[in-house]
């Protein structure tokens, strides 16, 4: 009987002991292993918050891994319409679908250049996509270089350069694209740019060696050190008018300034010339 009381509360003693110490070791493991901070990254895994919402999870293959950087202005990528981020890891960029788990495409390097847009390569290979509510491909991976600018796209491949609204082309040639606003396209070459409507017609083609920018509606041309102020009617028998003109041979770049009343045309903040808007 003595002996049976004494294995009964050693039995009881051992359970004082082990239970509690059994419900502590469980809660420090429950404790290092969940994210009870809601950490970005623990543990080897991404974790994918939302006003505190558990959206999704993602497995790491690397220690490098995390959102990934765009390009063409070192920003992270975030969580994109609630279901979507490119994800760096491995030495890829995944496009990783947080909802679903899955990693829908592998890419090299990824530009955001508005708004749900954005520029994708794949080995060297350009490309661009949509992301809203699904996953749309604009254009596949197939150009040498893709820029976009003014909601438009300027694409080259094989030395042959685009320019798509959407996905619909405009304009193309087999000289490079440098610019272009609503009615004209400039085309460069190495020692001359070259002025043409959407319907394909030249314009200033009768001055050679030449330098094209807009300004505004008009046409800047720079020839040596003689700067010229055009504008062009396309829709009356292509007519080109001067409307100003100026001098400037230093070596600050000719920016210009647009006021209410005028286009001022500076070199640093050395003034050249002041054309009334209008003239």
């Amino acid at each position: 009987m003595e002996k049976n009381k004494y294995t009964l509360y050693t039995i009881i003693v051992l359970l004082i002991i082990f239970v509690p110490c059994s419900i502590y070791g469980t809660y420090m493991h429950f404790k290092t292993t969940a994210n009870l901070k809601h950490e970005f990254k623990f543990n080897d895994k991404l974790y994918f918050y939302q006003n505190d919402k558990l959206l999704g999870t993602y497995d790491c293959k690397s220690s490098n891994c995390d959102y990934a950087i765009f390009s063409n202005n070192n920003l992270k990528s975030a969580i994109l319409n609630n279901r979507y981020a490119f994800i760096s890891d491995d030495e890829n960029i995944y496009l990783y679908d947080i909802i679903s788990g899955k990693s829908f495409i592998t890419y090299n390097e990824v530009q955001k250049v508005a708004e749900g847009i954005f520029l994708v390569a794949q080995k060297n290979l350009w490309g661009a996509i949509t992301i809203g509510n699904t996953i749309n491909s604009l254009f596949n991976c197939n150009f040498d270089s893709i820029e976009f600018k003014n909601n438009k796209f300027i694409t080259s491949k094989d030395n042959k350069w685009t320019l798509y609204q959407g996905q619909n082309e405009l304009f193309k040639s087999e000289l490079k694209i440098k610019d272009f606003n609503e009615n004209f396209v400039i085309l460069t070459t190495e020692d001359n740019d070259k002025l043409f409507d959407y319907q394909n017609n030249e314009y200033l083609n009768m001055v050679a060696n030449k330098t094209l920018s807009f300004v505004e509606n008009y046409i800047l041309l720079k020839r040596e050190n003689n700067y010229y102020l055009y504008q062009i009617d396309n829709n009356q028998n292509n007519e080109s008018t001067i409307i100003s003109n100026f001098y400037y041979e230093g070596l600050e770049k000719v920016d210009y300034k647009i006021t209410e009343s005028s286009i001022d045309f500076y070199a640093g903040e050395q003034l050249l010339k002041s054309v009334e808007q209008g003239s």
